[in-house]
């Protein structure tokens, strides 16, 4: 039974034992009787006065009509107080849903205001980097597939599919070793054969739509090597580390970047050792919260490390380092 019925039952059944009693009083009221004067006026309102059995019918035919103008009452007052208290229950269902979107819109138009002030043609509510580290079959090499996953959010209509339209999403891959381009999503176009870790990739989409792009490389490395000099925003590298960064070189509007790094072969928490930070535009560096994922039941392989950065801004270049 609906919340607006049971609001509405206890004033239609007011009203309809309020007319009930009415037709209950109606049917036993006590008429006095018409006393004679002894004059012929007398006589004659007496004559006029009805029968017993006639009062009682006239008596019964009003409680009728009373009981049954009750009960219609009693409907309607049914009806006006159930649709009454359905639209009041609507607006409130709607009043709270219109406040859960605003809160949790509030971040999401925050993305966009910030593309549409810097003129953007997009902006990215979310970006995965998944990495996966396996030692080659001889244990000689480490054979790494990194692939980026990228949500768009049109903030104009793109038109970039055919080679001599503008290309408006660049991809690049940076690595210490020679890689190979894998196909992702979508039309990818290099447009320097002497660089081929650069690319466009090219496609169409509408305003306000929102697209989701992969693109990929793959490279080998020998298993251990130490890096000289270090690599992105870290000083070291050492003999049996890598690291994998994502430089915001475009100052593209990311609402949050995921680096997973994972493998099925290798301990990536090998002693503890890993890290995350995000370097800014200034040369500052900012901690960043690297968590190891396991299944759970002791086992350490296969392992994952986790990196999360929610406040990537222009030229800032956001990192992990892990071990094996």
């Amino acid at each position: 039974m609906s919340d607006p019925f049971v609001a509405a039952l206890p004033g239609a059944v007011a009203t309809v034992v309020a007319g009930i009693v009415g037709a209950y009083a109606v049917l036993h009221k006590d008429k006095p009787p018409v006393q004679n004067g002894g004059n012929d006026r007398a006589l004659n309102n007496e004559a006029r006065v009805p029968s017993p059995a006639v009062a009682r019918s006239r008596s019964r035919l009003s409680a009728v009509r009373v009981a049954g103008l009750s009960i219609l009452l009693g409907f309607i007052v049914l009806v006006v107080a159930f649709w009454a208290g359905l639209s009041q229950q609507n607006r409130l269902k709607k009043e709270a849903l219109d406040s859960q979107v605003s809160a949790q819109t509030k971040s999401y138009e925050a993305l966009i205001s910030a593309g549409l002030s810097d003129n953007k043609t997009y902006v990215m509510p979310s970006i995965v980097m998944l990495v996966t580290v396996e030692k080659s079959p001889d244990g000689q090499s480490v054979i790494t597939d990194q692939k980026s996953i990228y949500q768009i959010h049109a903030l104009r209509d793109i038109s970039s599919t055919r080679n001599d339209q503008q290309h408006v999403f660049d991809e690049e891959y940076n690595s210490r070793y020679p890689m190979t381009r894998i196909p992702g999503s979508d039309v990818e176009t290099v447009t320097d054969r002497d660089f081929p870790n650069k690319w466009s990739v090219r496609f169409n989409d509408s305003q306000g739509n929102r697209k989701t792009i992969v693109t990929g490389v793959e490279h080998k490395r020998p298993f251990n090597q130490q890096v000289t000099g270090g690599l992105c925003m870290f000083p070291t590298i050492g003999v049996n580390e890598e690291c994998f960064c994502y430089p915001n070189s475009s100052d593209d509007v990311i609402g949050q970047l995921l680096i997973i790094v994972q493998s099925k072969t290798i301990n990536l928490n090998a002693h503890g050792s890993m890290e995350a930070v995000l370097k800014r535009a200034d040369g500052t560096s900012v901690p960043i919260d690297a968590t190891a994922q396991t299944l759970g039941d002791g086992s350490l392989v296969p392992s994952t490390i986790v990196a999360r950065f929610d406040d990537i801004q222009k030229h800032d270049i956001a990192g992990i380092k892990v071990a094996w």
